[in-house]
């Protein structure tokens, strides 16, 4: 027994037990190599804002309505951050990516009906409470292939780049933005490059049933091949877990929407939908 113990010590001494490296801070003031979150807080309420969501609606289009699934899977990821003089100031790069799928659940198949793909260069800036997002992007779209055999569609070709510019204000819980984004290299002739967007959104900031949050987004877009009549996106709900950008966060909200379809190859179709959601992200 006595000499298993000095054997156990003796194997102790020369293998110490290994400890977790300590995680390093985000950031020590500095500028910081592949940042978590952003100085731009993404969009609550702009469709295509790539984010993990799922969401069911009632579907209202010209020629039918539908029962749908609207999934996203997407996410913004940092590259660097110049820091600015204050806390949470400065200017990142990143790149970001989207799927954005919708799905007929009145069909046996839950047919695909449209499925569209972004991948962005966003370069955020904030200083205070005014902040910015220049961002170069590219987007395509695709008609799936059970509602094109069933409704006997007409798929065009529908891909463009697109640059496009958003200035936001916050005060005391309530961020207002207004920009707007300029399209390029169309497959689709039936588009026009112009493109306006505006918004206001509201964080509660005091906490309610099981530590969430009431938040509620207007999100109006404007598009040259529809005159910029408004497209309205709207959502109301109750957010939990962290409130600073970069923090792991869930979402649900009631939310509708009511204008031409943000579904790429529907573009042309005014629709109205309404249903709840479940949003999770930074």
């Amino acid at each position: 027994m006595l000499m298993w113990s000095s054997f156990a010590q003796a194997a102790s001494a020369s293998n110490p037990v290994s400890k977790p490296l300590p995680i390093a801070a985000e950031s020590d003031g500095g500028d910081t190599s592949y940042p978590v979150g952003d100085v731009f807080r993404p969009l609550l309420a702009d469709p295509r804002q790539p984010r993990f969501f799922i969401s069911l609606r009632e579907y209202d289009m010209p020629a039918e309505r539908m029962t749908v699934a609207t999934v996203g899977f997407g996410e913004t990821f940092g590259l660097y951050r110049f820091a600015g003089r204050a806390a949470g100031d400065g200017v990142q790069i990143s790149v970001d990516g989207g799927l954005f799928a919708l799905f007929n659940l009145d069909q046996p198949t839950r047919e695909l009906v449209n499925a569209d793909y972004s991948i962005g260069l966003p370069i955020t800036w904030r200083q205070g409470n005014a902040s910015a997002r220049l961002r170069l992007y590219h987007l395509s779209a695709h008609l799936g292939d059970g509602y094109l055999q069933r409704v006997s569609a007409q798929p065009i070709l529908l891909s463009y780049e697109a640059l496009s510019l958003l200035l936001a204000c916050e005060w005391q819980g309530v961020r207002a933005y207004l920009g707007g984004e300029y399209r390029f290299n169309f497959e689709a002739d039936a588009l026009e490059p112009g493109v306006w967007q505006g918004g206001v959104e509201y964080y509660g900031r005091q906490r309610l049933w099981g530590g969430t949050r009431l938040v509620a987004a207007m999100d109006l877009k404007g598009l040259q091949q529809h005159q910029y009549a408004a497209d309205v996106s709207v959502q109301i709900g109750l957010e939990s877990g962290g409130t600073e950008p970069g923090q792991r966060r869930l979402r649900v909200v009631l939310e509708s929407y009511r204008g031409h379809s943000p579904e790429g190859q529907l573009f042309d179709s005014y629709i109205t939908t309404y249903g709840i959601g479940i949003y999770l992200g930074l």
